[in-house]
This record gives structure tokens, C-alpha cells and sequence, in this order.
């Protein structure tokens, strides 16, 4: 599935070798960036990836080292803080097929950047030839593999989050959701009156969380207003998930 195996490191790659690094090109292009829209697998990791707020931005600075050699400021694809990849607020949650105008104009884009399919993702057949599979089969270069590692053991956090999600009986109306709002605001309160302890939120106050979280910008501009710095919990490190 999406979460372990096979599909998960393909998406994970995906998104690490022609998501990031096609957003941090077009970084100084924001209206051009922010109308992409990713495909489902990439989307996913995404997500996973902005949970963790400090590891999102240091990958970004590293890919962006990689990319060009440090990053000089001005560069095309230079990153800045608090600029660090920030999804559109049309983008920060969204996904498609590459079959509507939106998501067909992203395609495009991503035909012309990456060396492989922008949906559905393909499996490297063994032993397939063509310039596709090589690109696809070599092996990562710089940080790109240890991120993808990290995101490898993050995954399954998705389906834990859903499953204690179901558990508890919560079906995602409206009433749930508003109040699950309202919970997870006292829930920043109370973390911002114990800064230096370690606070595990209950399921329904992550899953909004986890929503602010990949309004990258908005929320860093909320919890500096907040918490006076970025705020995130030791026990949400990407290689370090608690699924139990």
C-alpha cells in the first residue's frame, strides 16, 4: 500500500527527487508554484513530511544545498526562512489525477521536469529498458536517501492516526470537526504554558494539527505569534514515530 512497501518508497522518492526539488525551482515564481497540485502519492508524503516542522525545513535547506551548492541567496531556487516551501493555501491539502484543467496544466509541468508518469506511478520493471527505468532505478544521491528513509518510517503514522481515529468513533462531521477545532486551540494554550514538557495531544486534536501544520506558512506565522518560535514535540520526530 501507500504506507509500507514497494508503492510507499516509490512515493517517497517521488516526492524527495521531483516534487521538492520542481517547488524549490520555481521558489521565486510563487503564483506559477502554488497552482501545481500534487499527484496522490506524492501528496501523502507531503503531508507526512510537513508534521514534522523542523525536519521539513532542514530537508528543504539540504535538498537546496544539494541542488546548489549551498544555496546561494538569489539562486533560483534559493530558500529563505520563513519561506521554506510554503503550499498554497489552495495546495497545502490538495491532490488530483492530472485529468481537470488545474490538475492537467501540472502534469505538463511535470512531464517536462520528471522522468517518469505524473499519475499513476510506475513500478521499475526488471530488466525493462529505456532512459525511464534508469532514471527512476538509480540510486539516490546527497540527503535525498537518507530523507526518503526518514519518510519510510514516518508513513505509517497516516494509517495509526486513522485507525485511533475510528477507534474513539470519530466520523469526521462537522460537529466533530468544529469541536475538534476548539481542542486543539486549548491544546496549543496549555502547550504554551508548558513549553518544555513533553504534551502527547489525544487523535482528534492531531488530526487538526496535523492540517495546520501543512498550511506551512500560516503556521509558522501563528505559532511565532503564539509560542514566540516554532513549535513541534519532541515525540513527532519523523524517525521516531509513536504508533503504539
Amino acid at each position: 500500500g501507500l504506507y509500507n512497501g514497494s508503492w510507499a518508497a516509490l512515493a517517497a522518492r517521488r516526492y524527495v527527487r521531483y516534487w521538492l526539488p520542481l517547488l524549490l525551482r520555481l521558489q521565486q515564481q510563487p503564483g506559477e508554484r502554488d497552482a501545481l497540485l500534487p499527484p496522490l502519492d506524492v501528496a501523502l508524503v507531503w503531508m507526512v513530511h510537513r508534521t514534522n516542522v523542523h525536519a521539513y525545513a532542514e530537508d528543504c535547506i539540504a535538498l537546496q544545498d544539494d541542488e546548489y551548492g549551498g544555496g546561494a541567496e538569489g539562486g533560483p531556487g534559493a530558500v529563505s526562512e520563513p519561506e521554506l516551501l510554503h503550499g498554497g493555501p489552495e495546495q497545502a491539502l490538495a491532490f488530483c489525477d492530472g485529468e481537470d484543467e488545474a490538475g492537467a496544466a501540472t502534469r505538463q509541468v511535470w512531464n517536462d521536469w520528471a522522468a517518469e508518469p505524473y499519475w499513476p506511478p510506475q513500478q521499475p520493471q526488471a530488466g525493462g529498458g529505456g532512459s525511464v527505468w534508469l532514471a527512476i532505478s538509480r540510486s539516490a544521491g546527497g540527503c535525498e536517501e537518507q530523507i526518503q528513509e526518514r519518510l519510510l518510517a514516518a508513513l505509517p503514522r497516516a494509517p495509526w492516526l486513522l485507525r485511533k481515529l475510528m477507534a474513539g468513533g470519530f466520523g469526521g462531521t462537522l460537529p466533530e470537526l468544529e469541536l475538534a477545532v476548539d481542542r486543539y486551540c486549548r491544546f496549543l494554550l496549555l502547550a504554551q504554558r508548558h513549553q518544555h514538557e513533553e504534551l502527547q495531544p489525544p487523535p482528534d486534536v492531531l488530526l487538526v494539527w496535523w492540517a495546520h501544520k501543512a498550511h506551512s506558512g500560516a503556521y509558522l506565522a501563528d505559532m511565532d505569534l503564539l509560542m514566540g518560535s516554532p513549535f513541534d514535540l519532541p515525540g513527532q520526530a519523523l524517525d521516531e514515530p509513536e504508533l503504539v
